[in-house]
Protein backbone atom coordinates (compact mmCIF):
# COMPACT_ATOMS: atom_id res chain seq x y z
CA UNK A 1 0.00 0.00 0.00
CA UNK A 2 1.60 3.47 -1.04
CA UNK A 3 0.05 6.83 -0.20
CA UNK A 4 -2.73 7.81 -2.74
CA UNK A 5 -1.92 8.97 -6.10
CA UNK A 6 -4.89 11.12 -6.22
CA UNK A 7 -3.29 13.21 -3.17
CA UNK A 8 -0.19 14.54 -5.20
CA UNK A 9 2.13 13.97 -2.24
CA UNK A 10 5.52 12.90 -3.02
CA UNK A 11 7.61 10.00 -1.35
CA UNK A 12 9.70 11.22 1.40
CA UNK A 13 13.01 8.80 1.18
CA UNK A 14 16.83 9.40 2.54
CA UNK A 15 18.73 8.73 5.22
CA UNK A 16 17.78 10.24 8.60
CA UNK A 17 14.95 12.03 7.82
CA UNK A 18 14.13 14.55 10.18
CA UNK A 19 10.56 15.92 9.96
CA UNK A 20 9.28 18.72 11.68
CA UNK A 21 5.46 19.03 13.09
CA UNK A 22 3.51 21.91 11.80
CA UNK A 23 1.60 22.81 14.98
CA UNK A 24 1.91 24.08 18.26
CA UNK A 25 4.72 22.53 18.80
CA UNK A 26 6.83 22.86 15.45
CA UNK A 27 10.03 22.47 15.82
CA UNK A 28 9.65 19.19 17.55
CA UNK A 29 11.37 16.11 15.75
CA UNK A 30 8.36 14.28 14.71
CA UNK A 31 10.36 11.72 13.04
CA UNK A 32 13.65 10.73 12.84
CA UNK A 33 14.16 7.55 11.03
CA UNK A 34 15.45 6.25 7.95
CA UNK A 35 13.50 5.55 4.90
CA UNK A 36 13.97 4.17 1.29
CA UNK A 37 12.08 4.32 -2.26
CA UNK A 38 10.09 1.09 -1.34
CA UNK A 39 9.66 1.71 2.30
CA UNK A 40 5.86 2.61 1.60
CA UNK A 41 4.55 1.70 4.51
CA UNK A 42 6.48 4.28 6.75
CA UNK A 43 5.78 7.00 3.75
CA UNK A 44 2.02 5.94 3.89
CA UNK A 45 2.31 6.40 8.23
CA UNK A 46 4.03 10.03 7.82
CA UNK A 47 1.29 10.87 5.39
CA UNK A 48 -1.44 10.31 7.06
CA UNK A 49 0.09 11.38 10.00
CA UNK A 50 0.70 15.03 8.39
CA UNK A 51 -3.13 14.76 6.57
CA UNK A 52 -4.27 14.46 10.32
CA UNK A 53 -2.22 16.91 11.22
CA UNK A 54 -3.37 19.62 8.61
CA UNK A 55 -6.59 18.85 8.74
CA UNK A 56 -6.34 19.55 12.97
CA UNK A 57 -4.95 22.75 12.20
CA UNK A 58 -6.88 23.91 9.40
CA UNK A 59 -9.88 23.25 11.88
CA UNK A 60 -7.98 24.94 14.53
CA UNK A 61 -7.40 28.08 12.69
CA UNK A 62 -11.27 27.77 11.40
CA UNK A 63 -12.38 28.13 14.74
CA UNK A 64 -9.89 30.40 15.96
CA UNK A 65 -10.62 33.07 13.19
CA UNK A 66 -14.31 32.58 13.72
CA UNK A 67 -13.82 31.25 9.06
CA UNK A 68 -17.26 29.55 8.40
CA UNK A 69 -15.90 28.43 4.83
CA UNK A 70 -12.64 28.54 3.32
CA UNK A 71 -12.05 31.33 0.79
CA UNK A 72 -8.84 32.25 -1.39
CA UNK A 73 -9.20 35.63 0.58
CA UNK A 74 -9.48 33.79 4.21
CA UNK A 75 -6.59 31.20 3.03
CA UNK A 76 -4.90 33.77 2.39
CA UNK A 77 -4.94 36.20 5.67
CA UNK A 78 -5.36 33.39 8.27
CA UNK A 79 -3.19 30.60 7.07
CA UNK A 80 -0.42 32.29 4.67
CA UNK A 81 -0.76 35.84 6.73
CA UNK A 82 -1.02 34.63 10.15
CA UNK A 83 -0.50 30.98 10.91
CA UNK A 84 2.33 30.59 8.71
CA UNK A 85 4.29 33.91 9.91
CA UNK A 86 3.77 32.74 13.58
CA UNK A 87 5.82 29.62 12.79
CA UNK A 88 9.11 31.37 11.33
CA UNK A 89 8.22 31.23 7.28
CA UNK A 90 8.22 34.89 7.09
CA UNK A 91 5.47 35.06 4.15
CA UNK A 92 4.41 37.08 1.84
CA UNK A 93 1.38 37.23 -0.18
CA UNK A 94 2.23 38.08 -4.02
CA UNK A 95 -1.64 37.73 -5.38
CA UNK A 96 -5.17 36.09 -4.55
CA UNK A 97 -7.75 36.19 -7.10
CA UNK A 98 -10.83 33.66 -7.05
CA UNK A 99 -8.91 31.20 -9.32
CA UNK A 100 -5.13 31.42 -8.02
CA UNK A 101 -3.16 32.30 -4.71
CA UNK A 102 0.22 33.19 -5.15
CA UNK A 103 2.10 33.28 -2.11
CA UNK A 104 6.20 33.32 -0.84
CA UNK A 105 8.32 31.95 2.03
CA UNK A 106 11.17 34.25 2.96
CA UNK A 107 12.47 32.06 6.01
CA UNK A 108 12.76 28.07 5.73
CA UNK A 109 12.53 27.18 9.55
CA UNK A 110 14.14 23.93 8.49
CA UNK A 111 16.93 25.14 6.62
CA UNK A 112 17.61 27.26 9.34
CA UNK A 113 17.78 24.30 11.83
CA UNK A 114 20.32 22.86 9.38
CA UNK A 115 18.34 20.71 7.65
CA UNK A 116 20.04 20.94 4.11
CA UNK A 117 18.33 17.61 2.69
CA UNK A 118 15.86 17.87 -0.21
CA UNK A 119 13.68 15.74 2.18
CA UNK A 120 12.81 19.27 3.96
CA UNK A 121 11.45 20.39 0.66
CA UNK A 122 9.47 17.43 0.01
CA UNK A 123 7.54 17.59 3.41
CA UNK A 124 6.96 21.24 3.49
CA UNK A 125 5.62 20.82 -0.18
CA UNK A 126 3.32 17.73 0.87
CA UNK A 127 2.22 19.91 3.63
CA UNK A 128 1.19 22.85 0.96
CA UNK A 129 -0.20 20.57 -0.93
CA UNK A 130 -2.55 18.71 1.86
CA UNK A 131 -3.51 22.40 3.23
CA UNK A 132 -4.83 23.61 0.16
CA UNK A 133 -6.73 20.71 -0.76
CA UNK A 134 -8.02 20.49 2.46
CA UNK A 135 -9.41 23.79 2.55
CA UNK A 136 -10.03 24.79 -0.96
CA UNK A 137 -10.00 22.05 -2.77
CA UNK A 138 -7.05 23.50 -4.37
CA UNK A 139 -3.86 22.31 -5.43
CA UNK A 140 -0.53 23.44 -4.42
CA UNK A 141 3.15 23.70 -6.94
CA UNK A 142 6.26 24.73 -5.45
CA UNK A 143 7.52 27.24 -8.43
CA UNK A 144 10.83 28.03 -6.80
CA UNK A 145 12.49 27.05 -2.93
CA UNK A 146 15.09 28.88 -0.69
CA UNK A 147 17.01 25.18 -0.98
CA UNK A 148 17.62 25.53 -4.44
CA UNK A 149 19.50 28.64 -4.16
CA UNK A 150 16.44 30.81 -4.37
CA UNK A 151 15.64 34.06 -2.43
CA UNK A 152 12.35 32.52 -1.32
CA UNK A 153 9.90 29.90 -1.84
CA UNK A 154 6.96 30.50 -3.74
CA UNK A 155 3.92 28.61 -4.13
CA UNK A 156 0.96 28.55 -6.26
CA UNK A 157 -2.05 27.37 -5.72
CA UNK A 158 -4.98 26.43 -8.31
CA UNK A 159 -8.36 26.48 -7.47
Amino acid sequence: MSVPENEQVKPIEGSKLRVFRFSDNLGAILATQTLTPSDNNANLALWHSMKKDVETIMSGLAQRYSIQSWTPETYAENYISKYLKEYGFAPEVVEVTPNKIVFRNHSCPALNSGNQDHNSCTFCENFEVLAAKTTLGGKAVFVKTIAKSNPYCEIEISL
